[in-house]
């Protein structure tokens, strides 16, 4: 029998993907690109809320520290199939995300640059923010680099944590 590989998931996660893209793109065509974006936000804080309440229970976290701000990244990046490097500051965690299924995705479907860019503050940032919060409301998310292309990373720094 053969095994599931994180690049199967990434296929996945990017065809799944696609389809909120393109859904996302129909709806800035009915609402405008600012109303479409409190939706998106909305739709990805309530998924934040209800995942971090979930690997809270389900990885036992009391207290969010270093290590287990770093265990939830890599759970999230086996959910998706996303390559993940670490490192660790003093106060805070670095996360440098490889290849992107939402990126990938969205570019696939033919949305502009601009528009990736935006649709990640709103969608996927807004989201880990969220659920780190589930976590210890004190820690936030924030980018550092976005993704240039298909082959580039993003830089994600957590903090807040208790360290």
């Amino acid at each position: 029998m053969r095994k599931t590989t994180l690049e199967d998931v990434f296929k996945g996660a990017t065809s799944g993907f696609s389809v909120v893209g393109a859904f996302f793109g129909t709806v800035v065509q009915e609402v405008g690109m600012e109303r479409a974006l409190a939706l998106y936000a909305k739709a990805c804080e309530a998924v934040g809320v209800g995942m971090g309440q979930m690997m809270k229970e389900q990885m036992g976290i009391k207290e969010l520290d270093a290590k287990s701000a770093i265990k939830v990244a890599e759970a999230i990046g086996n959910t998706f199939g996303v390559g993940l490097e670490v490192e660790e500051t003093p106060t805070s965690v670095l996360l440098k995300w490889g290849r992107c299924p939402v990126y990938a995705a969205n570019q696939a479907i033919g949305m502009d640059e601009k528009t990736r860019e935006v649709s990640c503050n709103y969608g996927p940032l807004g989201f880990m923010n969220i659920l780190y919060k589930q976590l210890d409301p004190n820690v936030s998310i924030k980018r550092k680099k976005a993704r240039e292309s298909l082959d580039d990373f993003c830089l994600k720094e957590v903090s807040g944590y208790r360290t």
